[in-house]
């Protein structure tokens, strides 16, 4: 749910260690809320990501993996391919219907395949999740949950025979504060038993993936935590009675992990992954390694982007391995990956790259003598979906295979290092009029919310919006960024005249390599600022804002303190020469900038939280921001010379919130809006009310079957008329879709 985080695919985000899966599962339900949902609808499109494949045999491989029907629930997916066609069969989907996803699959013989995943049970948490293909259809295979748990997942599976399968995985305890630990299953033919894997380390501790030569040799690969919180590599051998920790050789760098591992003797396994480079979790690198039963041995791996991740691995014999991942410049759009072992060197290779896609990943991989396959996903920016991607080697020319993608909800959009939530931000003018903006936009007529077609530069991709101010129902300034025909993040503003939306040329500071606006506010149709951030030669963002005056926009000089990164997130203006900025700046907490309708002047802020998000002024001396403080929500109020920061109630039972929207229609009368992070897991949406004294919690609504669901904007007309606006999402397929949530008050 962070604004500010970017997703990098299935493997990927196991080789994050799945952090916010801990939030996967929803808190029972509150009072009754004094907020209700609003329906959106979502866009749809063919969408689904390809996560694990296996191949008994040349030319016949079954891939799984998930995808998100009409109302954005998660749903388990399986493919089966024959010869170069691919076919979608009907995964099971248990648990009344509640979501479920399918990240791992091995197959004994072409008619017998087994599957594993997650799914949401009727109680509201997540399950292991097994399924048998008998050659006809899929079968649910019960599956025990390690005692004490409250969110179990299976994320990695390997059969040596139709009795004899392996499935590893990692759970969560009740409340999710001591960190994930690792666990394995096996299956006998009749049932599934639970098996002790002992801890390396600190929790967390996650397995990932397993490779069997037979039933009594298996080897298991993942990640723990290390001294000092550092992620370290973590193997674990199974001997046919009992698992026992290896030591992986680890790479100088930090945050290790291992997310694929094949043994084609119980002596001989590749085990691939990845490590940060300098210690940042955002400059990843390819790491191999071998086993030989006794010690394992760090193989060199190309980089070809300076860049690269690998996912899965499948091995032929001890001198002819494929791994599959995918590679590109940090944040920067992403392309498939593979690279061949034979047995000396490790060389990179060219998958074939989807036309049109912005982003291409490969998750699973399985080989035969003769062939290879590979499955993932790619990104295509309109509508903005993820969608099946399947590849097929013969010798060293990988070309792609049409693969089904079932239509269902998208609607995620990303944004250069942004991923934004499908509303991020909305402005009534009355109650009955609204326009919300995000990866989407649409409309309130006090009745429906309707779609907006948006305008696009030329050569955009890419695009989202970040904020949005009204002056009148047919007058609207919304801001935001794009990535041009180069891949450069450009600052965006579009005009809304109640019929269209009117591209308005916003411009980027000489120098700038990249820019973004976050969010704007008009006083009326020609006057407007917008406020955001800019990346130059220094590598550090700046701060940036910009007027409008109804013909063009021109650059504001603005106050950047310190050497580090500083950004502006939110800004109101009571008047033409009055505006307020607020955001945050690294190793100087939050910033807060004040506009006299000629210069910005730095405003002191040391007792406001730690980060700032959006602000709403009645007066130039009348403000209120909202942020971060700690693992708490935190707001300030400004009086004209003093920011004082104001004690918030915490939601019963959550360990950390956040607020990301404010609206005040009088200084006495203000509403924030945000998330929470309950104990028992899950991600619930949050609004508090300011009085002029104390702010109080007020219940809000979630919707069904949501796991991760937050609010970003909000917009007041009155002290009982407030529309909030965000997004919710089911249980996490790797590659998760944001559906479109708007609430109102009353």
């Amino acid at each position: 749910m962070a604004r500010y985080l970017r997703s990098r695919g299935a493997a990927v985000l196991k080789g994050c260690g799945l952090a916010f899966a801990a939030f996967l599962v929803m808190a029972a339900a509150g009072p009754s809320p004094t907020w209700t949902i609003s329906a959106v609808q979502a866009a749809q499109a063919p969408n689904g990501t390809l996560a694990a494949e296996s191949c008994p045999a040349a030319g016949t491989c079954m891939a799984v993996g998930s995808s998100h029907g009409l109302g954005g629930r998660s749903l388990a997916l399986a493919e089966l391919r024959h010869g170069s066609a691919w076919t979608a069969l009907p995964a099971q989907d248990p648990g009344d219907g509640q979501g479920s996803v399918l990240t791992a699959v091995s197959c004994e013989s072409t008619s017998a395949c087994t599957a594993v995943g997650s799914y949401r049970n009727s109680g509201g948490t997540s399950a292991t999740l097994a399924e048998a293909w008998n050659g006809t259809a899929w079968r649910i295979q019960a599956t025990p949950n390690p005692a004490g748990s409250f969110g179990s997942y299976l994320t990695g599976v390997s059969c040596v025979a139709a009795g004899a399968c392996t499935a590893v995985g990692y759970y969560y305890s009740q409340s999710f504060q001591d960190g994930a630990v690792a666990f394995a299953e096996s299956w006998d033919g009749q049932a599934w038993t639970l098996q002790q894997v002992p801890g390396e380390g600190g929790p967390p501790t996650f397995l990932y993936a397993v490779s069997c030569a037979s039933p009594s040799a298996c080897v298991a690969v993942g990640s723990y935590n290390g001294p000092l919180g550092s992620g370290l590599p973590l193997a674990e051998v199974w001997n046919g009675k009992s698992w026992t920790a290896q030591a992986p050789a680890v790479p100088n760098g930090g945050f290790v992990e291992l997310t694929g591992v094949s043994c084609t003797a119980a002596t001989m396994c590749t085990a691939v992954g990845n490590y940060s480079q300098n210690h940042s979790p955002f400059a990843e690198l390819a790491l191999a390694e071998t086993w030989n039963g006794t010690v394992w041995v760090i193989k060199p791996t190309p980089d070809p982007a300076g860049y690269a991740n690998l996912n899965a691995v499948s091995c032929t014999t001890a001198t002819a391995c494929t791994a599959v991942g995918w590679t590109g410049p940090g944040f920067r759009p992403t392309h498939a990956l593979a690279e061949t072992w034979n047995g000396s060197a490790w060389t990179a290779q060219a998958p074939a790259q989807p036309p049109g896609a912005a982003d291409s990943q490969l998750a699973g991989v399985s080989c035969t003598a003769a062939s290879c396959a590979a499955v993932g996903s790619a990104y295509r920016a309109y509508p903005g979906a993820w969608r099946t991607l399947a590849e097929a080697r013969q010798g060293s020319e990988w070309a792609i295979q049409a693969s089904p993608s079932p239509r269902g909800a998208v609607g995620t959009s990303v944004t250069g290092n942004l991923v934004t939530s499908p509303l991020n931000a909305v402005s009534c003018t009355v109650a009955a009029s609204c326009v919300a903006v995000g990866s989407v936009t649409r409309a309130w007529n006090g009745t429906t919310w309707a779609p907006l077609a948006i305008a696009r530069p030329s050569g955009a991709t890419n695009i989202t919006l970040g904020g949005v101010s009204c002056t009148a129902a047919s007058a609207c300034m919304a801001v935001g960024s794009y990535d041009d025909a180069s891949g450069t993040l450009r600052p965006l503003a579009e005009s809304w005249d109640g019929s269209s939306w009117r591209v308005e040329p916003a411009v980027s500071p000489p120098g700038a390599t990249s820019a973004a606006l976050a969010a704007v506010s008009c006083t009326a149709a020609n006057t407007c600022m917008a406020v955001g951030s800019y990346g130059g030669s220094s590598g550090f963002a700046q701060t940036l804002a910009e007027s409008w005056n109804g013909t063009s926009w021109r650059l504001r000089s603005t106050i950047n303190p310190g050497t580090r990164n500083n950004v502006l997130a939110g800004v109101s203006c009571p008047a033409a020469s009055s505006c307020t900025a607020v955001g945050h700046s690294d190793g100087l907490g939050p910033l807060a900038e004040g506009w006299n309708g000629s210069a910005w002047s730095q405003q002191t802020t040391a007792r406001l939280p730690v980060g700032l998000s959006s602000v709403a002024c009645t007066a130039a001396s009348a403000c209120v921001a909202a942020g971060t403080s700690g693992n708490g929500p935190g707001v300030g109020t400004w009086d004209g010379s003093t920011w004082t920061i104001r004690s918030l109630p915490l939601p019963t039972g959550t360990f950390e919130s956040q607020l990301n929207g404010v609206s005040c229609p009088a200084a006495d009368d203000c509403t924030a809006v945000g998330f929470s992070y309950a104990n028992g897991g899950g991600i619930l949406t949050l609004a508090e009310k300011w009085n002029g004294t104390a702010w109080a919690i007020q219940p809000t609504a979630n919707p069904p079957h949501a796991q991760l669901t937050g609010l970003y904007g909000v917009s007041c007309t009155a002290a009982s008329a407030c529309t909030a606006v965000g997004t919710f999402g089911p249980l996490v397929a790797f590659f998760g879709v944001d559906v479109p949530l708007a609430e109102q008050r009353p």
